[in-house]
């Protein structure tokens, strides 16, 4: 899922290109969070920006592993 860019004004648009950014530069990186909707929702858009994310949480025994979905 791809965030709407249209649906941002100018000041968020800059925040996210940042953020983005950031995130592109790290290359993978290990992600904990609670399993629920909203960090889901953010586990899927990173697998967008990186080419490795480890996801973890405390939710279940599972450990979410994105090592082929990058869109790079």
């Amino acid at each position: 899922m791809k965030i709407n860019k249209d649906d941002l004004n100018e000041e968020l648009l800059n925040k996210l290109k940042k953020l983005e950014t950031y995130i592109e530069s790290l290359g993978s990186l290990a992600v904990g969070f609670s399993g629920g909707v909203d960090s889901s929702l953010l586990f899927a858009e990173l697998t967008l920006l990186v080419k490795t994310v480890i996801g973890i949480t405390d939710q279940t025994d599972v450990i979410f592993v994105n090592m082929v979905f990058s869109q790079k």
